[in-house]
């Protein structure tokens, strides 16, 4: 069975403008947030991502608190103006996909609490770019590198 999640009270979507996703804003590929944030609470939610990698001024994805299980998907790598993404606060499980590594973009993750559990990518270290890195509450394992401020020095 794939994941999925019962209750969605916290899909928010954003573009490049600036225009938050809950109004009727045109994005590109004729959907609108509403579209999407609707596909999203009707289906499975790592199966309409790939509706959102074709998005590209998307900016933040932020899912938190919405009982999404399964894993976090790699396809989210491929959208690669985003900037903040955040599942903290559900169940999911698995492994940090290494593709996140190519969101040269991302300020904002926030990826627990969860049950997510293994190593943190070595991709991840290399984004200097990154503000906000917060896996806590999950079986993360592992050790950080010496020089973790001197790869990742806009950290807070």
């Amino acid at each position: 069975m794939p994941p999925t999640f019962t209750s969605a009270t916290g899909v928010e979507l954003y573009v490049a403008d600036g225009i938050k996703g809950s109004n009727p804003c045109q994005l590109e590929l004729l959907f609108t947030a509403e579209d999407i944030k609707s596909r999203i609470k009707q289906t499975y939610w790592q199966d309409s991502l790939y509706v959102l990698g074709a998005l590209g001024k998307l900016v933040a994805l932020i899912l938190q608190t919405n009982n999404l299980t399964g894993g976090i998907p790699a396809s989210l790598g491929n959208i690669s103006s985003l900037g903040i993404f955040s599942v903290a606060y559900n169940n999911l499980v698995g492994s940090i996909p290494h593709e996140l590594g190519r969101l040269k973009s991302l300020t904002f993750l926030a990826i627990g609490p969860n049950n997510l559990f293994g190593t943190i990518p070595f991709p991840l270290y290399n984004m200097s770019s990154m503000s906000t890195f917060s896996i806590a509450f999950n079986q993360i394992n592992g050790t950080l590198p010496s020089n973790i401020g001197l790869m990742l020095p806009n950290l807070k």
